[in-house]
């Protein structure tokens, strides 16, 4: 039930409509129904959910993120190598709490990978979640048509954030200068501030969300500096 009160705030008295979050979740226009009547609220605009969104919503009535679906019904698609960098030892109880494998309802001595499973320790995740996978592009000017490099990066997760970071390290490091036989430069950014930026990306993104991580950097020539300027999103 919502909650309608007044509140004195200095001189002005408001008054105040609090909408608790409801238990059962999509909430929908009764005379509509799912999915047509679910609705997204997004500042001052009002949309339709989509079907992604929805099955969002289902699944948190259920305690179930998508993380933890089932990817496929074999679980040797997950390397014995990957595990063993994180884990000393394969231990499936230590599997099933990380969420990296779920047991058969149907027989308890099966076991599949989930989403968490697959992009963490599969040597090709996009196989099984094609949204795991990074693209860049690296465009010449401003207007974002002089394209002159792009490509995307594959593997598990650690393998992307590795990748992901040496190739930015390559477009944003300047000023070279000859230590014995190597040059060296510096980078424009810090390492740590470009590192935390592509984990954040990586790890934090819903991966039930249609659509790749994307790098793309335009880079500015003048005729004082060349500038690299990119987003990560």
């Amino acid at each position: 039930m919502a909650e309608i009160y007044e509140k004195r705030f200095g001189d002005l008295s408001v008054i105040i409509i609090d909408v608790p979050s409801s238990i059962k979740k999509p909430v929908f226009i009764k005379n509509e129904g799912i999915p047509q009547g679910v609705y997204l609220r997004a500042s001052s605009s009002t949309c339709k959910a989509t079907s992604d969104y929805i099955n969002e919503l289902m699944r948190e009535n259920k305690r179930i993120s998508f993380d933890e679906e089932v990817v496929h019904e074999n679980a040797a698609i997950l390397s014995d190598a990957l595990l063993k960098q994180v884990f000393k030892r394969i231990d499936i109880e230590r599997s099933l709490a990380e969420k990296i494998l779920v047991r058969s309802s149907v027989n308890s001595e099966n076991y599949y990978p989930t989403v968490t499973g697959a992009i963490s320790f599969c040597e090709n995740p996009h196989l099984y979640v094609p949204e795991a996978v990074v693209y860049y592009t690296r465009f010449r000017g401003t207007t974002g048509r002089d394209i002159i490099q792009s490509g995307g990066m594959y593997g598990p997760l650690i393998k992307q954030v590795e990748t992901s970071f040496e190739l930015l390290k390559s477009w944003l490091i300047r000023d070279y200068e000859l230590f014995g036989a190597k040059l060296k430069g510096k980078m424009i950014v810090p390492e740590i501030a470009i590192r935390e930026a592509i984990i954040n990306a990586l790890i934090h993104r819903k991966y039930w969300i249609p659509g790749a991580t994307k790098i793309a950097s335009t880079t500015i020539v003048s005729k004082f500096s060349i500038q690299e300027i990119f987003p990560l999103f």
